[in-house]
């Protein structure tokens, strides 16, 4: 058990040493695993572009259908829903993403509002309630 005594108060004057550690071993570490996976490699105007490319290829394929597979919803629209959903909620309103979606592909936000009016009709308010 996890006492105020002992390693536990140990460790916890030590906290500046675990801080000043994960700044000198797991970012660097971080950092070169994101440039080995390509994520670094990158300029923002080309993260932009590959952004815009793939949200146009789900646009793309849903054309004016209902959802992506046919006249029910399946896997692959759970998947794009949460994708949008994160663009539009999750990140700030106004950024570029979120703006990018809502000026240009109004199919994905039509889908988007489907899915949440079919599954989540309440969502509006549990959104205004939490912030």
């Amino acid at each position: 058990m996890i006492e105020e005594t002992g390693w536990y108060r140990k460790m916890m004057r030590l906290s500046w040493f675990a801080n000043y550690t994960h700044k000198i071993f797991f970012v660097p570490w971080f950092k070169k695993k994101l440039y080995y996976l390509g994520v670094m490699d990158y300029s923002l105007e080309e993260v932009k572009h590959i952004a815009r490319c793939d949200i146009e290829a789900l646009s793309i394929i849903l054309d004016d259908k209902h959802f992506f597979l046919g006249d029910e919803v399946s896997s692959v629209d759970a998947c794009a829903f949460a994708l949008i959903a994160n663009i539009l909620h999750g990140l700030r309103k106004g950024s570029w993403p979120n703006e990018m979606i809502n000026n240009e592909f109004p199919n994905l936000i039509a889908f988007y509002e489907r899915i949440k009016a079919l599954y989540w009709p309440d969502w509006d308010s549990i959104i205004a309630s939490v912030g």
